[in-house]
């Protein structure tokens, strides 16, 4: 007896397609969201350019004409770090996205391979009773190791963000030198 019918193999490779073509258009919107950025960081930097360029004139004084690359240095370090925040946002709203259609996608995948066993199980031959209990131990096994192993790949990515954010908090929060001299604690 067949328990997989050929329509049942159809529908796991298109709800497989389906799933690709979700998380495709998950990394689409995050790339989207990227070129935005980019776009917007890119307009920014020409305004506040010919901002600076407006502001030299054959009046200034020698010290605002020495204190403007020191004003543009601190502008340009606190827009990278906005910037790598804006990134790790992005990155993480597109992971989070694929987490959830993998894990529904796990699920019905789970979901239907527990009933196409039931089905096999309920429609078995006489005496096939010791095959049936080692089918459904084995997918138990099966389905127990995949599920600590997306824990374990969950908690690898949870520890890499915390990382990344450690990282990039204690910079931003430094004291940042001024074009007198002075440090001014940064909020």
């Amino acid at each position: 007896m067949n328990g997989f019918q050929s329509d049942d193999i159809f529908d796991v490779h298109k709800s497989n397609a389906l799933t690709l073509f979700a998380l495709a258009g998950e990394a689409l919107q995050g790339f989207g969201k990227l070129a935005e950025l980019n776009l917007q960081v890119g307009r920014a930097i020409l305004a506040e350019s010919r901002e600076g360029l407006q502001q030299m004139t054959p009046g200034t004084s020698r010290m605002d004409w020495l204190a403007l690359p020191s004003h543009f240095a601190q502008s340009a370090g606190e827009k990278a770090l906005s910037y790598q925040r804006h990134i790790g946002d992005i990155a993480a709203s597109t992971r989070s996205g694929w987490m959830k259609i993998a894990t529904a996608h796990h699920e019905q995948l789970s979901r239907d391979m527990q009933a196409r066993i039931d089905h096999w199980v309920r429609h078995a031959p006489a005496g096939s009773q010791a095959v049936t209990v080692a089918l459904k131990s084995a997918l138990s096994t099966a389905g127990s190791a995949a599920e600590a192993t997306c824990r374990s790949v969950q908690g690898a990515i949870e520890v890499v963000q915390r990382n990344v954010s450690v990282l990039a908090t204690p910079a931003s929060g430094q004291a940042v030198p001024q074009a007198g001299g002075r440090t001014e604690k940064r909020d």
